[in-house]
């Protein structure tokens, strides 16, 4: 009995005790050309994080650090992209809000490859600057394909995000007193 490779990663995840976030991908069949269908992998980039830590409170305006694990891919025709992962602040309605978010990790598609990609485990952020009003605000990353650093800084902050999906997810939340 042949098992999909989701459903082999997830069981690897529990087998070997991580908590893994289940994310939906796309697994195609294709007939081969000879007609006998054959399994291939047609997985959209993602980000999936098993470690997530980030500093629980600070005062406004203090940068906050926090670290990262887990594995990233790329999507078919994306490999000559250079793809970051941003992390910055949120507030409740997914807006930005704090100081410009920061890069915790970079990589140029070809080196991250398409699905298996790349592993990544204690990928760390400082220097997160807290928004100046007190309250609960979320950290979130956002893997994502672009010409330099500052081009992935400015796609975190125009795309507003409230529910994780393939390209973000929340590491944490942090009080700001």
């Amino acid at each position: 009995m042949r098992t999909s490779l989701l459903k082999r990663a997830v069981l690897h995840s529990v087998v070997a005790g991580v908590a893994a976030i289940a994310v939906p991908c796309m697994v195609q069949q294709i007939p081969s050309a000879e007609g006998s269908p054959r399994a291939t992998d047609q997985r959209l980039a993602d980000l999936s994080l098993k470690c997530r830590c980030v500093t629980p409170e600070t005062s406004r305006d203090r940068a906050v650090s926090g670290s990262i694990g887990g594995h990233w891919w790329t999507e078919p025709g994306s490999e000559r992209a250079l793809w970051y992962v941003v992390a910055g602040f949120r507030d409740g309605s997914g807006s930005w809000v704090g100081g410009d978010p920061v890069a915790v990790r970079g990589m140029s598609g070809t080196t991250l490859a398409l699905y298996p990609g790349r592993s990544f485990s204690g990928s760390a952020f400082t220097g997160l600057k807290a928004p100046a009003i007190p309250g609960r605000y979320a950290v979130w990353v956002q893997m994502v394909p672009v010409v330099d650093l500052n081009g992935a800084i400015r796609s975190f902050k125009s795309h507003a995000a409230r529910t994780e999906k393939q390209y973000h997810k929340m590491v944490g939340s942090v009080r700001v007193r």
